[in-house]
C-alpha cells in the first residue's frame, strides 16, 4: 500500500497542532505534495514553529520525509489560546 497525499496531510496536521492548546488551534494549512511514500519505507513527520506573530498566532513549518527526500512540505497556522 501506498501513503498517499490526504494520509500524509493528516500526520502534518497531527504534529502542526502539538505545539498549541484548544481543540481547534490550526487556522491555515499550505501544502506541497512531492512524492509518496513507498511501501516498507519509514517516514519522519517534524514541526518546527517559524514564528510567532501577533495577535496570537503562529507559524508552523511542517515536513514529511522518508530516506531524506521530502515528501510532503508546508506550513501552518495556530491560534494560539
Amino acid at each position: 500500500m501506498i501513503a498517499h497525499g490526504l494520509l500524509m496531510g493528516a500526520w502534518t496536521m497531527q504534529a502542526a497542532t502539538q505545539v498549541a492548546a484548544g481543540d481547534r488551534p490550526l487556522t491555515a494549512l499550505r501544502l506541497r505534495f512531492r512524492r509518496y511514500l513507498r511501501p516498507a519505507h519509514q517516514a519522519t513527520v517534524t514541526a518546527k514553529v517559524a514564528e510567532v506573530a501577533g495577535g496570537g498566532a503562529a507559524h508552523v513549518d511542517v515536513r514529511v520525509e522518508s530516506g531524506g527526500t521530502p515528501l510532503v512540505t508546508g506550513r501552518a497556522e495556530l491560534a494560539l489560546r
